[in-house]
This record gives C-alpha cells, sequence and structure tokens, in this order.
C-alpha cells in the first residue's frame, strides 16, 4: 500500500518500491532490470508560449507517441521501436463520459528500447488527456518491462501484478475533490485575468481615443487660426 494510501499493488518479496508521489511508483528488483511503474506528465504545449523549469513542451501527443518522446527526451530510454500499437477507443469512450475537459486517448503498445541496464522489452497502457484550450496536457501510464530476452518468461508475473493494482477509492474521491476546487480556482482566475484584461484593453483604447481627440483639437485650432 502507498504511504499516501492511495493504491496497493502486489509485487515480488526482493522487489522495492520507490514513491513518486499521487499515486505514481517506481516498483522493481534489486538489480533495476525488471520493473513496474504507475507514471505521469504534465506537458504544456509550444502554444502558450512559456518556458517553466522542469515541465516538458510538446504538442498534444497519443500515449505510444507520448511515452518515446518523453522518455527519450529525459534521457530514461533511448532507440524504443514498437513492435505493435492497440488503439483502445472503447476505453477512451468510457474516459469521455466522465472526462470533458478535452480529447482523451488510450492506447496499449508493445515495444523495445534502451536502457540503464541494457536492451528491453516493455509493454504499456497509456493515456493522453488534452484540454480544450490546447494549452497543456496530461499522460499517464502503467508499464512493466523486463531484459528483452526475459520478459515472454516473465509475462505471467507481470500479469498478476497489473492485475492486483487497485486505487482507492476514498483517496480518489478525494483527489477528484480537490480536482475540482482547483479547477473552480483555475476558472476564478481566468475569469479575473480577462476581466483585467479586458479593463487594460478599453483602458488602452480610451487613451488612444483621447490622445486622437486632442490631436484633432489641435489641428482644428491651427486651422482655425489660419483661417482667422
Amino acid at each position: 500500500r502507498l504511504s499516501d494510501g492511495s493504491a496497493t499493488f502486489s509485487m515480488p518479496q526482493d522487489w522495492t518500491c520507490k514513491e513518486l508521489g499521487q499515486g505514481n511508483f517506481l516498483a522493481g528488483d534489486p538489480a533495476g532490470a525488471f520493473a513496474f511503474i504507475v507514471a505521469s506528465a504534465d506537458v504544456i504545449t509550444p502554444e502558450l508560449g512559456v518556458s517553466v523549469p522542469g515541465v516538458p513542451v510538446f504538442p498534444y501527443l497519443p500515449p505510444s507517441r507520448a511515452f518515446k518522446t518523453l522518455g527519450e527526451s529525459q534521457g530514461l530510454i533511448s532507440n524504443l521501436q514498437f513492435e505493435d500499437v492497440f488503439p483502445r477507443q472503447d476505453v477512451a469512450d468510457q474516459m469521455a463520459t466522465v472526462y470533458a475537459a478535452g480529447p482523451v486517448t488510450v492506447e496499449e503498445f508493445l515495444y523495445t528500447c534502451r536502457t540503464q541496464t541494457g536492451t528491453a522489452k516493455g509493454y504499456t497502457f497509456g493515456f493522453s488527456f488534452g484540454s480544450r484550450l490546447g494549452t497543456n496536457w496530461n499522460f499517464r501510464h502503467l508499464t512493466v518491462m523486463a531484459p528483452a530476452d526475459r520478459f515472454n518468461e516473465f509475462t505471467g508475473t507481470f500479469v498478476s501484478m497489473l492485475q492486483s493494482y487497485k486505487i482507492d477509492d476514498a483517496w480518489a474521491k478525494n483527489y477528484i475533490e480537490q480536482g475540482i476546487a482547483r479547477l473552480r480556482r483555475l476558472q476564478q482566475q481566468t475569469a479575473q485575468i480577462v476581466a483585467r484584461n479586458a479593463q487594460e484593453i478599453h483602458d488602452m483604447m480610451q487613451a488612444a481615443y483621447d490622445e486622437r481627440q486632442r490631436s484633432m483639437d489641435y489641428i482644428d485650432y491651427q486651422r482655425t487660426s489660419y483661417i482667422r
């Protein structure tokens, strides 16, 4: 059971688990060759036009491309080659009934790649959650990985581990409530920014109008003076 109470899962007795916060973790054997990972990444898009330290900047990507792009850009994996990519539109459609903030893409994929311990083979169930504004998105995945020549023999253990993974209902409910609260604060902040921008635009236009009027008054004065 993760210390924040977010999830439970089973793993071999000699494995250790490194918690990564908010229900994310990396579980693996002592040599680091076998792994069970649940992780997520927040990404901002180039359209936002900003750079935040530690936050990757990429356009919205489907899970398979997101896994490859983010993993390779962070130096976690290299030379990733897909064996199969399985779109899961059925899962995406189900999730879209409760996630209405933007597009949802779900995929399963098998692949080989290079890691710090050598050539590995992995299976990932990935989710990409977009935003309607197109300014940011989130990638979340469940991944199992092993040395390429031992992946098949370890598949049964991986299946048991994946099936054992359960999210705590109370934690999920609290997490969703916190997310709704954050969303409401974001909406309020956005409304304030829009209102402030509208006022700034109004003031700027008013100033431009006033300056134009002063210019016209001066021109009229000069013309009148000439006539006189």
